[in-house]
């Protein structure tokens, strides 16, 4: 018990930062994507600064229809809670996210909502399929250094052999400031758990 106790106080100060409300709505589905029926989905990665100020948004990949420039447009214009460090200190950020533009009445719709790719798998013996989402320290070399649940994320037990096998296998490059130097920075990341199979 107190293992989960001192997890839990963790997530309360290591975040990611997160959108203060919803910065695209239905209003902004382009009108000729609208008028075409048009369907698309974004995967974007949005940096912000210690006060939680986008700094530079990069469109990771697109399905189907190009909406990436008004999710970048929009999402620059937004306000984000800040990142906060394992001491709840406010610092660097990366957001990472899906966009999706969809029409629920429409055939092929069946393809939407759309997700982001798992940042990491870790191939698991005898377990079963699954994802937990995290929030990750990283240091000015891009070293991952603290982990915890993402907000909202239920499953514990499996966000701690996550955090453990993230710890000691990923590298990335370093995120770059306001002043083009490395910073410490805090991400939110999916990681996925794909069972092993049994050999034939």
């Amino acid at each position: 018990m107190p293992a989960l106790l001192m997890i839990a106080a963790a997530a309360a100060q290591l975040t990611a930062p997160q959108p203060r409300e919803a910065f695209i709505t239905l209003e902004d589905y382009p009108a000729k994507a609208l008028s075409r029926h048009q369907h698309g989905a974004v995967i974007f990665n949005l940096v912000t600064d210690p006060r939680g100020k986008p700094l530079k948004c990069t469109v990771e990949s697109i399905k189907e229809t190009d909406f990436g420039a008004l999710v970048c447009k929009k999402a620059m214009r937004a306000r984000f809670e800040p990142a906060t460090n394992g001491n709840g200190a406010p610092v660097h950020g990366v957001f990472r996210s899906v966009m999706n533009f969809w029409l629920p009445d429409e055939r092929g719709s069946d393809n939407y909502p759309y997700v982001a790719t798992p940042d990491l798998a870790v191939t698991v013996q005898g377990g079963t399929a699954g994802e937990v989402k995290l929030a990750v320290l990283f240091d000015e070399r891009s070293k991952p250094v603290d982990c915890v649940p993402d907000a909202g994320e239920k499953a514990v037990a499996q966000s701690k052999v996550a955090c453990d096998f993230l710890l000691r296998q990923w590298s990335g490059a370093p995120l770059k400031g306001t002043e083009d130097l490395s910073v410490p920075h805090v991400r939110n990341m999916k990681i996925a758990f794909v069972p092993e199979r049994a050999p034939r």
